[in-house]
This record gives C-alpha cells, structure tokens and sequence, in this order.
C-alpha cells in the first residue's frame, strides 16, 4: 500500500490522485475476487499446502516484474517533456525546505498527521477485519461450505472494487464541478460513511442473500 501511495504520488498531479488511487485500490480488490475461486479449486485437487505456495510464488513473480518495469518519471525512457510537466505541475507550490525534512518529531506535529492517523485508525481495521472474517463467518455461520464459499466469497470484494473506483471518480467529479480539491474529497467521503451503517442488517438478517448483499454495499462503500 505504501509503495502505491508514493507511486501515485510521484506519477499525478494533487487535483488526479484521488481517481489514480482509487485505480489502483482496486488491485487487492481485484486479488480478493479471483482468490476464492482459485484457491478454492486448488485446496479442493490438491491440497491447503499446494493453494500456500502457488499463492506465495505469484507474488514473487509480480515483485521482478514490478522492479523491471517501473521508473521514477524523471527516469522514464520514454517521457516526453510536456508530460514530465503535468505529472509535476503542482510540485511549486511546495517549499523546498519542508519537502527534505523526513524527522518523525517533524511529521507528528502537523495536525494533518494526526488526523490522517485517526482517519485510518478507524477505517482500516473494517476493511482487515472483512477480510479475515468473512470466509470464517459464510462458514460457521451461513453454513457455507469450502465450493460455496470459493463460488460466493468473491462478491463483496467485486464491491469493494467498484466502490474504490467509484470513491475516486465521484471526488473527481466534485474537484472539476469547481470545489477545492480537499472539500470534494470531504463530501466523496462522507456520502461513502453514511452507507457503511448497511452492515448492521447482515447481522441481524435470517437470509445468507440478504446479507452478503449487505455486506457487499458496506465493503463498497468503505473502499469509496
């Protein structure tokens, strides 16, 4: 996520990085939607052991791809000038100072900071513990068993990806109707946060339907 983020902030220009974020949020959604099948029909031929590792050399597969093809821009063998330009094109407004300073006692005397720590304090561990719950939860508590789970446990995070894409166009849309960059990502967030309380009707539901579509509006809307 952090080699993401700095991706996308050495690529876009402050008024994109909300839709390029939310583009590449979609990456581990996407991961999430193909797993359960996948993994589900490796456990069921050949075992928990044989799903471990194929899973573990995909990553190391996708880890020399990344170091072969990615380029800082200054460094890209093929960008023009003009694009250097754009993708720069806010970098001014900074001070060159504040840019080198890199301290701890620095950063955590912003207030921004410290508000962006208790943003993620109380988002993140929605999105960890969907994760590590849900196959559990269609388990034990849905009855689902390991075929059912690979056929429907892919849908919510197929939500969360749309949600992610969704959360960065709908900033965008806001940025471009002539709000400030920071307000169109308020309202961008605040219309997501007033969907998250859906989840509460999967708890309460009698239907494994009812709320994995629950679950799939809540997951939406936490990634937008």
């Amino acid at each position: 996520m952090g080699a993401a983020i700095k991706t996308v902030s050495e690529w876009f220009p402050s008024k994109e990085r909300a839709l390029a974020t939310g583009i590449f949020n979609m990456g581990a959604g996407i991961g999430a939607v193909i797993a359960p099948p996948i993994v589900g029909t490796i456990i069921a031929f050949w075992g928990w052991r044989a799903a471990f590792i194929s899973t573990g050399l995909v990553g190391f597969i996708w880890v020399i791809i990344w170091l072969i093809l990615y380029h800082n821009p200054r460094k890209h063998p093929h960008l023009s000038e003009e694009e250097l330009q754009i993708i720069e094109s806010d970098l001014e407004s900074k001070a060159p100072e504040e840019s080198q300073k890199r301290f701890l006692k620095y950063f955590f005397k912003r207030k921004d900071m410290w508000g962006l720590i208790a943003a993620r304090f109380v988002s993140d561990p929605v999105w960890w513990f969907y994760i590590f719950w849900l196959p559990d939860y269609l388990k034990n508590v849905r009855g689902f068993n390991i075929k059912e789970i690979a056929v429907y446990a892919w849908m919510p995070f197929l939500a969360a990806d749309l949600g992610s894409l969704w959360g960065g166009m709908l900033s965008t849309f806001f940025v471009k109707k002539g709000f400030h960059v920071l307000t169109a990502r308020k309202f961008a967030l605040s219309i997501s946060a007033l969907c998250m309380p859906v989840a509460l009707i999967a708890v309460r539901s009698q239907s494994a339907a009812v709320a994995l579509v629950c679950i799939c509006i809540a997951m939406f809307s936490h990634q937008s």
